[in-house]
């Protein structure tokens, strides 16, 4: 990689031509730099995912500890690589785009595999962080493929889950599950206010309108620290609601005292995820 960049000077190429010949070959090892400019980056990783894309396309993925070829390693810098990196780089995508530069037919879920692959090396990435695994895996589970935007959300979700509010509401959210559960039916239009039967019922209306307000320019701006800390904010009307409210009453048109338990259910929904 050295003689490379030499090379390119002697020939005349300008010094971020040479600089990214020589620095497209990090990280070298766990710790090493990242490449430092935008085109040794480009470099290091078309040269990784080419990597990927062809061994796995061939059907030659690592078994056990067998990794020939260094896919794990390859994988990390991938990781590093994306994550530092803050442009709006989609992992499928970029695999996709590695898989339509090879001549030869690869098998025609390779680019699905070494996805499940690359996220799949998350975990001990972000265990070796202390952050559990529960963490990673619900944030995958919003199913963004931008690793830059992925370790925002792992590392604001991971501090949020260390507070008491976190536990709360993760509590009321299982127990939404387990009413749902239970429902033959699930009524996802929205709550008619001059339904509601007690103030609890309207405090929660007020709140979640707020809340949705409130979260989607901070979601869109990707501070998700601000968005979790607006989440928080619901704790008291949940508590409220369930203390208040009898929740899958007999009456189906008694606003959320029906089968749909609105207010709990649109909270949790995917769209409210970070």
């Amino acid at each position: 990689m050295i003689a490379g960049a030499h090379y390119a000077r002697h020939d005349g190429e300008p010094d971020r031509v040479a600089n990214a010949i020589e620095a497209h070959y990090y990280p070298r090892f766990a710790g090493d730099a990242l490449p430092a400019t935008p085109e040794a980056t480009a470099v290091a990783l078309a040269d990784r995912l080419d990597t990927l894309v062809g061994i796995f396309g061939i059907g030659q993925p690592p078994t056990g500890s067998k990794d020939p070829f260094g896919l794990r390693r390859a994988a990390l810098a991938i990781i590093r690589m994306l994550i530092d990196c803050d442009r709006p780089l989609a992992l499928d995508s970029l695999l996709e785009s590695a898989c339509a530069q090879h001549r030869q037919t690869l098998a025609p879920d390779t680019a699905d595999q070494v996805l499940q692959y690359l996220l799949e090396r998350l975990d001990s990435w972000y265990e070796s962080q202390s952050i559990h695994v529960d963490v990673v895996r619900a944030v995958l589970a919003v199913e963004t493929r931008q690793l830059h935007d992925i370790d925002l959300r792992i590392k604001a979700l991971a501090a949020f889950a260390e507070t008491d509010t976190a536990q709360q509401l993760a509590a009321a959210n299982k127990r939404v599950a387990n009413i749902l559960a239970k429902s033959d039916e699930q009524d996802v239009a929205p709550p008619d206010s001059s339904l509601f039967q007690e103030p609890a019922e309207h405090a929660l209306h007020n709140a979640v309108t707020q809340a949705g307000q409130a979260l989607t320019p901070l979601i869109a701006e990707r501070d998700y620290h601000a968005a979790l800390e607006q989440l928080a904010t619901l704790r008291a009307p949940v508590d409220d609601f369930f203390e208040s409210v009898m929740v899958n009453a007999e009456n189906p048109t008694s606003g959320s005292t029906g089968y749909g338990c609105w207010a709990p259910y649109d909270l949790y929904s995917h769209s409210w995820l970070i």
